[in-house]
């Protein structure tokens, strides 16, 4: 993997030589001799990564680890949730939600405006992953988390993302509405989880049908619950870690991480995600190197073995390795 420039210099890796890098290593430990012979330059980037998930790391213990792992099922998941929301400093008032339901593609994911982490319950998307991968795949989720709360404590990014977020929820939940909505009355009556519900979504229909501007009227009229929702999380963010300020240190990062996090833009025309700007994406290559970095914490593997066999596994992917060849040959004309 190599480091997308923005993530590298906010954390000052700016290392670019096998002497350099050597140099570095070895202030780790004294009368250290050279780490690597023969440093070929994806040597480089490891290390350059290595750098950044030394910085990532949550300090589990033990016998946090063998706790956690003697849970099964639903509860090693409950159980990796609380213990990641407890290392990462994330309290109650700003702790993502936790939720499970049934898509396909990954095996999770952060979804930004609920600020809620959703478990795949679908079997397909765990079949064949072990303990150590699902919590990995949890703690790539949770960095873009902290992604999202470090937007919206930005003074004045998080103001546009509260805005960007709630528009978007509002207009998904008319959009559920207006499907919904347009199926017969006998259809709807098995669609609710009660009587109550049921109830409800028939008055729903019948108002969006007899009095089209009250409708509109009610999806609208969640706008600002959404809002109140988001900014209630935003002052919490910013009571407990302190607003980031346009002259911060972490400003640049912040607003690359607002771009790419809303863009979402490394997906291929029909579809499918493209590997090379996926890995190339600032946000997704921080959350790949803390999964990675938490996978090695509770495995014991070696962090550069762990990710040798990762790109071993993607070369043996041909469509995998034709878009990463291709993003590569991007960044080094760029």
């Amino acid at each position: 993997m190599w480091i997308n420039p923005a993530v590298a210099k906010f954390y000052g890796i700016v290392t670019n030589n096998a002497g350099s890098i050597n140099k570095t290593a070895q202030k780790a430990v004294q009368n250290a001799k050279p780490v690597f012979e023969k440093m070929t330059s994806e040597d480089v980037e490891m290390f350059k990564t290595y750098l950044v998930s030394t910085t990532m790391r949550t300090g589990l213990t033990k016998a946090e680890i063998d706790n956690l792992f003697a849970q099964e099922d639903e509860d090693f998941y409950i159980s990796a949730y609380n213990l990641l929301c407890k290392k990462l400093g994330l309290s109650d008032e700003i702790r993502p939600g936790l939720s499970a339901d049934y898509f396909t593609g990954s095996v999770m994911r952060y979804i930004s405006n609920e600020h809620r982490i959703s478990i795949n319950t679908n079997p397909e998307a765990t079949k064949n992953l072990n303990k150590t991968q699902i919590f990995g795949a949890l703690r790539h989720e949770f960095q873009h988390c902290i992604q999202n709360l470090k937007i919206l404590s930005h003074e004045t990014l998080g103001e546009k993302a509260v805005e960007l977020y709630t528009n978007f929820m509002v207009q998904k939940e008319k959009q559920f509405y207006d499907v919904l909505l347009s199926v017969p009355a006998e259809v709807i009556m098995k669609c609710g989880e009660s009587p109550q519900q049921i109830q409800e979504l028939l008055k729903l229909k019948a108002l969006s049908e007899n009095n089209p501007k009250e409708y509109e009227k009610f999806i609208e009229s969640n706008l600002q619950e959404y809002k109140d929702q988001l900014n209630t999380l935003r002052k919490n963010v910013i009571r407990l870690w302190g607003p980031v300020k346009e002259t911060s240190k972490g400003n640049e990062l912040v607003q690359e991480y607002f771009k790419t996090l809303t863009a979402c833009d490394y997906y291929n025309p029909d579809g499918t995600i493209n590997a090379g700007k996926y890995l190339n994406n600032t946000t997704e290559q921080e959350a790949i190197i803390a999964g990675i970095g938490a996978e090695c914490d509770v495995s014991g593997k070696c962090y550069f073995r762990k990710l040798k066999d990762d790109i071993k596994e993607v070369q043996e992917n041909p469509d995998w390795f034709a878009d990463i060849k291709q993003q590569i040959r991007d960044n080094a004309v760029t």
